[in-house]
């Protein structure tokens, strides 16, 4: 077997192991969003005081928590 072959199987077992079989067991992976980025988001979407932001998919509430405490939005989060 050529070593770009066995490079491409292995990814794809690692792919297998590390991401897809998660997924089937238990639903999808929780990926946290960093709070840098979710000011950067709330302050691209131009949120203003007495909007609401609402946030499928919630997680823990950070993006919903943060447009109410920094941008005094109301934010509702649906997980």
């Amino acid at each position: 077997m050529s070593i770009d072959i066995l490079f491409w199987v292995l990814l794809a077992v690692a792919v297998l192991f590390w991401v897809v079989l998660p997924i089937w067991r238990g639903g999808a992976l929780w990926v946290p969003t960093y709070s840098q980025i979710v000011r950067k988001m709330l302050a691209l979407a131009k949120v203003k005081r007495g909007e609401t932001v609402l946030d499928l998919g919630s997680g823990d509430g950070r993006i919903p928590i943060a447009a109410a405490r920094e941008f005094g939005a109301q934010g509702v989060g649906v997980e």
